[in-house]
């Protein structure tokens, strides 16, 4: 839209099989807006779904990046769950990215309601993301 602010689409599909409960399939729509620059930016996204056997399946995001020097970076992303059995729950996400010439590699914590109970901080993960 210009230059600190871009409006985005998606779509995408899965199909998934079980012995014990059989197979499900699932797509999902998504349209939000950033604003902001590579290196201080924030982007909000609705989500608007459905599965098999389930209905619909609707969340929003907020997610953001703030870097704090050239190769650290402070990362979030914030999932809120409405109309559906989710409701009332939310998944945090949060973490330091490593940024190099050919990736980057995130160290960070997934947190929710159900998680704060056995783990306060969160279930760390990692993650690497390579260009090519």
């Amino acid at each position: 839209i210009s230059k600190n602010l871009h409006f985005k689409a998606g779509m995408g599909a899965a199909i998934g099989v079980s012995r014990d409960e059989g197979s499900g399939a699932g797509a999902l729509l998504n349209t939000g807006l950033t604003l902001g620059d590579r290196d201080l930016n924030g982007t909000g996204t609705f989500y608007f779904g459905a599965i098999t056997e389930g209905g619909n399946f609707n969340f929003a995001s907020l997610a953001g990046k703030a870097r704090v020097s050239r190769r650290l970076a402070i990362v979030s992303e914030n999932m809120f769950f409405y109309g559906n059995e989710f409701e009332e729950n939310a998944i945090l996400i949060y973490g330091i990215r490593y940024i190099t010439s050919s990736g980057s590699f995130d160290l960070g914590f997934i947190n929710s309601r159900d998680f704060r109970e056995f783990f306060y901080i969160g279930i760390p993960f990692i993650s690497l993301t390579l260009k090519l």
